[in-house]
């Protein structure tokens, strides 16, 4: 089935948003009867127990995104995919360059998981800027395709290296599934997360990385705001490297005895399932996954209106609150009045299920498929 193999290149199986789409969409694809690899430059990470063993995994033994281009044409010429899938833009890049040194060509396919603008144009990272950006411009354009996550991604992505229209497609991740759901049903024991009728005040979660993209000291401070006038908690599920500097605000604020700081935990939606109020407080996003996961569990949610997805997801906000990025008295506020119920709250969980199964991993498996198809043929 040589001409329905495909290949999906990710850095690693580490406990991302990228990361879980791929292997997602791999198990769904394999499912249809897709030929797929994994094709991983390490292949270790918390999520290979979650890879279908009708999907093989690839490791290509790439520490360097510069290793990855001779590993990727060995790979070509060795096994000779039809199609090929990427994730990150570095990624992206090297398979590209990957395409011109090798002798066989497969048709590429760019994935566009988050904002190409926030990545490129942050002064911090000199590398993105004066290498990935240009080299870009220069070879994207020569992909196959593009699939953008959301619709603000595609449109940004498409202005900022001026891409075929017709090059370009949206489909929203695979985020829903029954296992996913069966995840929320699991038991799970913490003091602040029992029944909302005992409790005397309201427990609000955030889950993910914890890195500067996250903006979760914008969080802390709304919730410093938050706890001024209302009993809450806040319940923090992840890790990463700014979790130290977030604990130290925590103290220096004064709510440090009003947060939990968990730590990573695989199983996120047991939170969200019986949390009062989930918040997401990024500066960008591709989508905004964890959003998605929340409104499946029927948790409201309430999120900063940033680069790209939440307000696509909430469709304004018929389903849930959005405030200013980096403002904390935006996003108090905004917090404040879901917990007074301005938005769908417990008692119209089906209307939160009901949007998230547009995300659902069978209607973007059929639509990844039906793209795949148009390409090859």
């Amino acid at each position: 089935m040589t001409g329905r193999t495909v290949a999906i290149i990710l850095p690693s199986l580490a406990v991302g948003g990228a990361e879980k789409v791929a292997v997602e969409l791999a198990n769904g694809l394999a499912l249809e009867g897709w030929t797929v690899r994994l094709l991983a430059m390490s292949a270790t990470g918390p999520l290979v127990g979650m890879i279908d063993p009708r999907v093989e995994l690839v490791d290509l033994g790439s520490a360097s995104f510069r290793n990855l281009i001779p590993a990727l044409a060995r790979h070509f010429n060795e096994r000779k995919p039809a199609l090929i899938l990427t994730t990150l833009y570095g990624v992206g890049l090297a398979t590209m360059a990957a395409r011109i040194v090798a002798k066989h060509k497969p048709r590429i396919i760019i994935g566009a998981h988050n904002s190409f603008r926030s990545k490129v144009s942050r002064p911090d990272n000199r590398k993105d800027k004066y290498l990935l950006a240009p080299l870009s411009r220069l070879l994207f354009p020569h992909a196959d395709g593009f699939i953008a996550v959301s619709r603000g991604v595609g449109d940004e992505l498409q202005a900022m290296l001026k891409l075929d229209h017709t090059k370009v497609r949206v489909i929203y991740n695979p985020v829903v599934s029954t296992q996913l759901l069966a995840q929320a049903r699991e038991p799970l024991q913490h003091p602040w997360l029992g029944k909302p009728a005992t409790r005397a005040f309201k427990t609000l979660l955030w889950t993910g990385r914890m890195i500067e993209q996250k903006g979760l000291d914008t969080l802390l401070e709304s919730f410093a705001l938050v706890v001024e006038a209302r009993d809450c908690r806040l319940i923090l599920v992840g890790d990463g490297p700014v979790r130290g500097s977030l604990e130290a605000l925590a103290e220096s604020l004064g709510i440090a005895e009003r947060i939990d700081f968990v730590g990573f935990d695989n199983k996120p939606l047991r939170y969200m399932a019986r949390a009062d109020l989930f918040v997401l407080s990024s500066r960008w996003e591709g989508l905004g996954n964890v959003l998605i996961e929340a409104m499946a569990c029927g948790c409201p949610v309430v999120s900063t209106d940033c680069d790209f997805g939440p307000a696509e997801i909430l469709d304004g906000e018929r389903y849930g609150l959005l405030a200013e990025v980096d403002n904390p008295q935006s996003l108090a506020e905004a917090i404040d009045r879901a917990l007074e119920f301005d938005i769908p709250s417990r008692s119209d969980e089906a209307s939160l299920k009901a949007r998230s199964l547009d995300f659902t991993i069978g209607r973007a498996v059929e639509q990844y498929a039906t793209v795949f198809k148009e390409v090859i043929e």
